[in-house]
């Protein structure tokens, strides 16, 4: 089911890609091919702005992330996966 939620979604610019997915070992193993993404967690990102407390700037990034969510949110229940 899984496989065929992330099939439906489609594409989304704050979504990972699906690109494809098949079973291996007498299918007993599910593995799923996702978009390349680069490396980069919430503390990497936050540490790209170190030296910035509390300022409006880093105020406008957790709101940007914030946006990106819902964003992505919005078009997955919109597609009734939700």
């Amino acid at each position: 089911r899984e496989v065929h939620a992330l099939a439906g979604i489609g594409a989304h610019q704050h979504i990972v890609g699906y690109h494809s997915a098949w079973l291996e070992n007498r299918c007993e193993t599910l593995f799923i091919q996702l978009e390349l993404l680069e490396p980069l967690s919430l503390v990497t990102a936050r540490s790209r702005h170190e030296g910035i407390t509390e300022s409006h700037e880093t105020h406008i990034d957790v709101n940007k992330f914030v946006l990106h969510v819902a964003s992505a949110l919005k078009h997955i229940h919109a597609r009734k996966f939700c």
